[in-house]
């Protein structure tokens, strides 16, 4: 226990000295293990450092993105519910996990990661941007060249969705904008089908 309560302040030490993430804040939230386990309490996130920490009755754990499925929290300040999931990297030669926060839901995932210098506040210039595609995860950047031509096959209704609101698929807030609709009508077209 002694040991864990060292980490996190070394923990903060750094935080506060070189930046990236915010001042230590908690948030009541759950996490899911990777072996599926729950825990419940109260979780500080580090996501430049792909870690948390939960604080609950038996004391302060660190979590490394490794032992982490998902977790997730109501952050107040921002009025939001806020996921993180844990993604391995498999162009790695030794496993290697990285926590993204989830933007949008459906079949294509849209994550964001903080970058290494970023104040610790909710801009969207403090993150970088990615599309979880058919279990790759795609730079938002690439979403023209790698996912769009794949989408806009499947869906007359989405091409005309895009020409009707003039939607470029190079820019990564109309790009958002065409996963969001995408993710709405397939759901839609699933939901149809059952």
């Amino acid at each position: 226990m002694k040991g864990i309560f060292s980490i996190s302040v070394c923990l903060v030490a750094l935080t506060s000295l070189y930046g990236g993430d915010p001042i230590q804040k908690w948030y009541q939230g759950t996490v899911v293990l990777s072996n599926q386990q729950v825990l419940v309490g109260d979780i500080s996130v580090y996501p430049t450092y792909d870690l948390i920490m939960l604080r609950s009755e038996k004391g302060i754990m660190t979590l490394a993105a490794s032992k982490i499925k998902a977790f997730y929290f109501y952050d107040s300040a921002a009025n939001i519910n806020r996921k993180f999931i844990a993604y391995e990297h498999p162009e790695y030669n030794f496993p290697q996990y990285k926590l993204y926060e989830v933007v949008v839901v459906g079949p294509i995932l849209v994550l964001r990661k903080q970058v290494i210098y970023s104040r610790g506040e909710d801009n969207a210039n403090d993150f970088n941007y990615f599309i979880l595609f058919e279990s790759t995860l795609i730079e938002l950047q690439k979403f023209k060249r790698l996912v769009y031509p794949k989408i806009v096959k499947q869906s007359k209704e989405l091409i005309a969705h895009i020409k009707r609101n003039r939607l470029n698929p190079n820019q990564m807030g109309n790009a958002i904008k065409i996963i969001q609709h995408y993710n709405g009508s397939s759901i839609q077209a699933d939901l149809a089908m059952n």
